[in-house]
């Protein structure tokens, strides 16, 4: 009879064992699921954020078709002021913050599909983040869009429709004025124009302030006075050292 409590007792025991074990496993597989979805929900995340900064990137950074021109590669990707050698260029100016200009950029785009075969090179440059070539070709507004060829640039001024600019790219360009293609604008160039607008600065300063000016002036020609005096009196002692007769030692 003790021998079959005992037993009893055992089986009970080991049940509950197994019983509590099959929760644990139960309680850290739903964990796991837990975890399993919510990494796939990050994923999937960032997923649509990756695919919205891909759409946002194509829609505001120009098209995959489409080069983009910038400060630092303008000149030596077109040439423009230094032989011209890779190509005519059809460039628009633009900006990410006007709607015309993102007109212009889908109507370029047509442009582009139907002379892709030609030796057309078609790029854009956005007017926010490239200064030097915006201040280079006088850019005042945007959109604006400029063939460069044979060293020569010119601007078109017709309505932004397709066959428009096609057909001023391929002879329209005569019949508007040409110009210099003005040289680049290099970092040293701002540099000095930086340099040289504050010194118009302080000149401007202090001409309109002439008491300043009487000051320098005194301050300077006291200066040069004094100098002026001790090295005069300097060399009065050299020439009565050099007038003086030595003593003569027996």
């Amino acid at each position: 009879m003790g021998r079959s409590k005992f037993i009893a007792v055992m089986l009970v025991t080991l049940l509950q064992i197994g019983t509590l074990g099959e929760l644990a496993m139960g309680s850290s597989g739903e964990q796991t699921d837990e975890v399993t979805l919510q990494t796939g929900m990050d994923s999937e995340e960032d997923t649509d954020r990756d695919l919205g900064t891909q759409e946002w990137d194509d829609e505001f950074e120009g098209t995959p078709t489409l080069r983009v021109l910038t400060d630092d590669n303008f000149e030596h990707d077109t040439q423009a002021a230094t032989g011209q050698t890779t190509g005519i260029w059809l460039v628009l100016f633009w900006s990410h913050h006007s709607l015309p200009s993102r007109n212009a950029e889908a109507t370029l785009l047509q442009v582009y599909t139907q002379m892709r075969h030609s030796h057309l090179l078609i790029a854009g440059v956005n007017v926010s983040s490239n200064p030097r070539t915006v201040k280079r070709f006088n850019i005042e507004k945007v959109p604006v869009l400029i063939l460069f060829r044979d060293r020569r640039m010119y601007t078109y001024q017709g309505h932004w429709a397709v066959m428009n600019i096609i057909r001023f790219v391929k002879s329209g360009y005569q019949s508007v004025t040409s110009e210099t293609v003005p040289k680049e604008i290099t970092y040293y160039d701002e540099l000095f124009e930086t340099l040289l607008l504050h010194y118009q600065a302080i000149i401007t300063y202090l001409a309109n302030r002439p008491g300043i000016l009487a000051g320098v002036g005194s301050t300077l020609a006291m200066c040069g006075y004094l100098r002026t005096k001790r090295w005069l009196m300097r060399r009065r002692l050299d020439t009565a050292a050099k007038g003086r007769p030595r003593k003569r030692v027996d």
